[in-house]
């Protein structure tokens, strides 16, 4: 089994391993296969393997504030198109951008600098969820 993850405003207690966080996701994939040897459609000796692919997805969400607003609820996306004015104009220096919102921290790939930084990432990469109109009014 391997595992790799980054916990990000999270707290883990031992030895229940309790885990406190405003947002947990967590996916797991199975394989698991199935082998019969036998007589199939005339077939001598045949061996009929049956490969399955469950998959698990758990998504915890602490409830905020905003969850029993009746506002409408819509779409926040942050992307970051340009970046203009950095000083340094090295070429071998790669700049990146790190956009927190919604309790989420999502990051650009490295760039170069050509006087300014363009990134050409899916826009459905910059996701941040669900939010209502209220919420992103008053935070405005």
């Amino acid at each position: 089994v391997a595992m790799n993850g980054t916990l990000l405003d999270t707290d883990i207690w031992p030895p229940l391993w309790m885990i406190f966080t405003k947002h947990f996701e967590l996916g797991l994939s199975f394989m698991p296969s199935m082998l019969m040897r036998g007589s199939f459609l005339g077939l001598t000796k045949a061996t009929l393997a049956i490969d399955f692919l469950p998959f698990v997805d758990v998504t915890i969400t602490r409830r905020s504030q905003y969850a029993s607003s009746k506002d409408p609820v819509k779409t926040l996306t942050a992307y970051p198109l340009r970046v203009m004015g950095l000083a340094d104009s090295e070429f071998n220096k790669m700049f990146a951008v790190r956009i927190a919102a919604n309790y989420l921290d999502l990051k650009t790939s490295p760039a170069a600098n050509w006087g300014q930084v363009e990134f050409h990432e899916h826009v459905s990469r910059f996701n941040f969820g669900k939010v209502p109109e209220k919420a992103l009014r008053e935070h405005a």
